[in-house]
């Protein structure tokens, strides 16, 4: 094969161009660049292990040939776009720094189409409209990541208050005479306890739900043997001294027994509200048709009154049907400061606290369980509500309720913290 005029002893016998970076070698001295040589032994030919020149075994390590190396770093050669003439191994190096090469404008993502040497670039770039507004963006574009991070973190503490607004708090503890018991524990929103006589009251006192329309659900996980269990809504004055010896009766049932709360209570097929366990008092009544079971789904849903004069609702669904005697109605005074969900439950059935076992006295001990879901997870129903029409389809989540108000409260205090600053910032 002929060669150019320029053709060089340091030329690669593939390509017939002389290298541009390492120097590689077959055992009789033919050299190639780097990139040539593997590219012919992977390419999977009959002859791909042997040297295109002499036919040699190539050795499975690449020779290299640092001498052409450096023969070749000494040829004279020329920069691409000045055309100074240089040693070949500094061409490289030269050409990163040359003002001669040729630069894209720095606003090119923005638009400007604009190429030319480096020493035009300042030029350019000063009478660029495209650099020109992105200089002025770049203070907005700093200021949106700032608000982006500080939203980040905002949403952070949200998460943590909504799960501090969200736990379960006990309210009251009160064990008959005479009876053991082991006080109940709260895990995640699942209340566990085993014990005897022992009646509870857990909720969110915390919360205050002013208006609107509100949906939890309770799954019973354990067999009520007809132990108290109720499930509601209280108001804002539903605050029970610390000290059990000043409850009153009423106060020691749990949620439905006083003038500040309101009670389901389908293990005993009653609800009540400001009255003891007697469906024949006047703001009592049975619930039906039936029992309340392992593994029922109770829909507790409260419907807030917007206005003085108007009324609201307190009902409950099992498994999402609708029951007898399902529905209290509330004035707009009986709100108060505001509704929380509160459940009450008893750790023994009524009609049995003592059992004689072996000549030997010994409390009856009863375990119940319950999983109260007030939005931290899907509901099992509340997305189907069909059986009481499509009133109930507006009702949301309680665990929204905190969210939304620590997010109000939270943008609030930003725009409070940002309003000295004008948006016709200057640049």
């Amino acid at each position: 094969m002929s060669r150019s005029a320029e053709a060089s002893p340091y030329d690669c016998n593939i390509c017939l161009s002389i290298p541009d970076s390492d120097v590689h070698q077959c055992p009789s001295g033919h050299i190639f660049c780097a990139a040539c040589l593997k590219a012919h032994r992977v390419a999977g030919l009959e002859r791909s292990s042997l040297c295109p020149v002499c036919r040699c075994t190539l050795p499975a390590e690449p020779i290299r040939c640092r001498i052409a190396e450096l023969a070749i770093g000494e040829l004279p050669s020329v920069c691409p776009y000045c055309c100074n003439s240089m040693p070949r191994k500094q061409v490289a190096a030269h050409a990163k720094q040359c003002d001669a090469r040729i630069e894209p404008c720095s606003a090119a993502h923005e638009g400007c189409r604009w190429k030319g040497p480096a020493r035009e670039q300042q030029t350019h770039e000063a009478g660029c409209t495209h650099v020109i507004c992105m200089r002025m963006m770049f203070r907005r574009d700093s200021k949106i990541e700032m608000l982006q991070s500080r939203c980040a973190m905002l949403e952070r503490r949200c998460g943590v208050l909504q799960g501090q607004l969200l736990s379960l708090q006990p309210i009251s503890t009160w064990q008959e005479d005479g009876l053991l018991s082991v006080n109940p524990q709260i895990g995640c929103h699942t209340l566990t306890g085993v014990g005897a006589g022992l009646r509870c009251t857990f909720g969110l006192p915390q919360m205050r739900l002013t208006s609107g329309r509100w949906y939890y659900e309770v799954e019973i996980q354990a067999d009520l043997e007809g132990a108290p269990l109720q499930i509601g809504w209280a108001n804002s004055a539903f605050a029970l001294p610390s000290d059990q010896s000043e409850l009153e009766p009423q106060q020691q049932r749990g949620v439905g027994d006083c003038s500040n709360s309101w009670g389901f209570d389908g293990s005993r097929g009653l609800r009540f509200h400001n009255h003891e366990d007697d469906p024949a008092l006047p703001n009592a009544g049975t619930l039906g048709p039936r029992r309340w079971k392992r593994g029922d789904v109770v829909s507790v849903i409260l419907m807030l009154p917007d206005k003085p004069g108007e009324q609201g609702h307190l009902s409950c669904l099992v498994n999402n049907t609708s029951l007898h005697g399902d529905v209290f109605t509330i004035e707009y005074a009986d709100v108060g400061d505001g509704m929380f969900p509160a459940v009450s439950f008893a750790l023994a059935p009524p009609s049995q606290h003592a059992i004689e076992y072996a000549g030997v006295g010994a409390a009856l001990r009863h375990e119940s369980k319950l999983n109260v879901n007030f939005g931290q997870k899907p509901f099992r129903f509340n997305t189907s509500l069909h059986g009481v029409g499509l009133y109930y389809r507006e009702c949301r989540p309680v665990a929204d309720a905190p969210l939304r108000d620590c997010l109000h409260e939270a943008t609030s205090h930003s725009e409070t913290e940002g309003g000295s600053e004008s948006d016709s910032d200057e640049f």
